[in-house]
């Protein structure tokens, strides 16, 4: 989690003590079937297609950006080929279906398995820009592409449960969350 995650859910525990908090780090589809089927009240999912069945709002959107371990071969490497990149083991999260440009790959349902998966030398992967902060940046060096892989910017979205009614303390982390992801 990012710093600006972990300062708004400690003001939100300060704020609103009495409220049980379970905090899950799954899939897009995982996050929706929750919710669906009442195990959640809401959850922030990064998406491309939007669950339509489910009440939401946009938090924010995120850039995807290539990244690799300093000690990795092709961390020392410019102008980096689309087949140069190619040759090497690709992390990959289930909703980057798109942008698979490896043979060699290894899926997670985690950015921040991708990125722990990264620092470990394993491979190369895209990560949500706000997940590279200094800490992060501290194993992992950005890769220099000499072709653009562009990704779209991804919507952050907060989706909530049919059953959901508003509260002050829901309101207050949608605001919040809001503000975290820069929307």
């Amino acid at each position: 989690m990012t710093d600006n995650l972990m300062t708004l859910l400690a003001q939100f525990a300060q704020r609103f003590p009495l409220i049980n908090v379970q905090i899950a780090s799954e899939d897009n589809r995982q996050i929706a079937e929750r919710i669906t089927q009442g195990q959640a009240d809401m959850g922030i999912c990064y998406q491309q297609q939007l669950h339509p069945h489910l009440p939401s709002q946009v938090l924010g959107n995120e850039r995807l950006i290539a990244v690799v371990a300093k000690y990795h071969p092709l961390a020392t490497q410019h102008h980096i080929s689309a087949q140069t990149l190619g040759q090497y083991c690709q992390l990959w999260h289930d909703d980057q279906q798109d942008y698979r440009l490896s043979p060699r790959q290894w899926q997670c349902n985690s950015y921040y398995s991708l990125c722990f998966l990264a620092q470990q030398g394993i491979g190369w992967c895209l990560l949500p820009a706000q997940l590279l902060n200094d800490e992060w940046l501290d194993d992992l060096v950005l890769l220099d592409l000499a072709f653009d892989l562009s990704t779209p910017q991804y919507p952050i979205t907060l989706l909530f449960s049919h059953q959901h009614r508003p509260t002050p303390a829901t309101a207050f982390l949608a605001e919040g969350l809001k503000t975290v992801f820069g929307g």
